[in-house]
C-alpha cells in the first residue's frame, strides 16, 4: 500500500555557514542572509509496509506530472498488487487524472 502526496511549492534555500567564534567563551552567530533558490513540486509515495520513499521533483506543477509517480511505482514492483491512496490535492483531482488512474488496469 502507497500514500502519494504532492508539495507544491517545495523550497531549496541557500544559507552561509555559521560564524565561528574568536574565543572560547564565545557562541557562534547565525548567519543573517538565507535566500530561496528554487521552488519544485516534489511527488513522493510511501510504503506502508517498510516505510520506503519513493519520490520524484519535477520542474512544472501538471496532471501529467503527478502521474508519473503511479507508473514509477508500478514499473518498480511489476508482480505486486498494488494499493494507493492519492492525496487530496487539486492536481489529483482533475478529470485527466482521474481517467488514466480509473482505466489503468494496475492501480
Amino acid at each position: 500500500m502507497y500514500c502519494v502526496a504532492e508539495k507544491s511549492q517545495f523550497q531549496a534555500q541557500d544559507r552561509d555557514a555559521p560564524v565561528r567564534p574568536l574565543h572560547i567563551s564565545g557562541t557562534g552567530k547565525s548567519p543573517r542572509t538565507a535566500s530561496i533558490t528554487d521552488q519544485t513540486p516534489l511527488f513522493d509515495g510511501l510504503e506502508v509496509v517498510n516505510g520506503k520513499v519513493d519520490g520524484a521533483a519535477k520542474p512544472k506543477d501538471r496532471p501529467s506530472e503527478s502521474l508519473g509517480l503511479p507508473h514509477q511505482i508500478d514499473r518498480a514492483h511489476p508482480d505486486q498488487e498494488l494499493y494507493m491512496v492519492m492525496g487530496n490535492d487539486v492536481i489529483h483531482g482533475t478529470a485527466e487524472v482521474r481517467e488514466e488512474l480509473i482505466s489503468n488496469v494496475d492501480f
